[in-house]
């Protein structure tokens, strides 16, 4: 179908994790112009490990090149470093900017999209440099009820143990949408629940956001032929699959059975004002003096947890928490 008015602008896939941030990717990806790359995690890690080089100088972009090109994380794009490379250097004095403009231009010439986007929730936080680096950038930005997203967490081996945790992981995430960005034209909030029940509505909105034509196949033709990643193992791929079933809302409920009455207490208590502000409602009250006790104890064991990851990291060296997390360890 034609553009509605002709806009090629990058769109950009954001919010706390485990938000639908994924299903999002899926139903844009089935769309005849528009391809969501892999999570490249490039403002959150490559531009914020690697950012105080200067590119300009070539033993600094090789150390940086070195590293990025021989990642998980670019073999997830399957882009051939040296051709790569190549463009690169065809286009001037290489930047961080051009790096990743680049890396997202090839992923989407391999999908054969004129228009690309880029998923990496926790981008959330650069949204300033997003737009400085792409002025006309469109931001879908992905909120889903507190209690859904920090039980949804506990179940990756990626994130926090502690319920406590996740739920300031996803009150950080509400809290900058509405002290930041709500007033911001070019970013569209789009709830996880209405998403899922009403999904027509919701994508003809998201289209229009976009200037984008709505497309019916975005309801029902999303496929891992149409966004395969050969890379893909263990949580992430079975985390795909579910992400690619017919739309329905049966997942709305299930923080009511996963969590306990402590855990949605616990949650409550730390989003209580914001949920609240974006339509959740609570189901307790105060924390009564067991669940604080319970509370104050499990914070204290993450903080001691966090000490003891720290020791070991100076002891034994090795990649980062967070580089692995992302892959940006070597690909062999």
């Amino acid at each position: 179908m034609a553009k509605v008015n002709g806009t090629n602008s990058p769109i950009f896939i954001v919010g706390c994790p485990r938000s639908g941030t994924t299903l999002l990717r899926t139903i844009i990806a089935s769309h005849s112009r528009m391809i969501v790359s892999p999570e490249s995690h490039f403002f959150n890690y490559w531009l914020k490990e690697y950012g105080h080089l200067n590119l300009e100088d070539e033993s600094e972009f090789q150390y940086f090149w070195k590293d990025f090109s021989a990642s998980k994380r670019f073999s997830y794009f399957e882009l051939e470093p040296d051709a790569f490379l190549k463009k690169l250097n065809e286009l001037g004095t290489p930047s961080f900017k051009a790096v990743f403009e680049l890396l997202m231009a090839e992923y989407a010439a391999t999908k054969n999209k004129p228009r690309w986007g880029e998923k990496t929730p926790a981008h959330y936080d650069y949204l300033e440099t997003i737009f400085d680096w792409f002025p006309n950038a469109r931001i879908l930005w992905l909120i889903r009820d507190p209690r859904a997203v920090s039980a949804s967490l506990l179940k990756v081996d990626w994130a926090s143990n502690y319920i406590h945790s996740n739920a300031y992981y996803w009150l950080s995430s509400a809290k900058l949408y509405l002290e930041k960005w709500q007033e911001e034209p070019r970013v569209l909030l789009l709830k996880y629940e209405d998403l899922v029940i009403d999904p027509e509505a919701r994508i003809e909105e998201m289209c229009h956001f976009l200037e984008e034509e709505f497309e019916p196949c975005m309801l029902s033709q999303r496929s891992q032929q149409q966004d395969a990643n050969p890379y893909q193992r263990g949580w992430a791929k079975t985390h795909f699959q579910k992400a690619i079933q017919p739309i329905d809302s049966k997942a709305i409920e299930k923080w009511q059975v996963q969590l306990s009455r402590t855990q949605v207490a616990i949650v409550e208590n730390i989003t209580r004002e914001i949920m609240v502000r974006y339509g959740y409602k609570p189901v307790t009250t105060e924390l009564s003096p067991l669940q604080k006790r319970y509370l104050g104890i499990t914070q204290t064991m993450e903080r001691a947890e966090g000490k003891l990851q720290k020791l070991r990291s100076r002891l034994f060296g090795g990649p980062s928490f967070a580089a692995k997390w992302v892959g940006a360890t070597p690909k062999n």
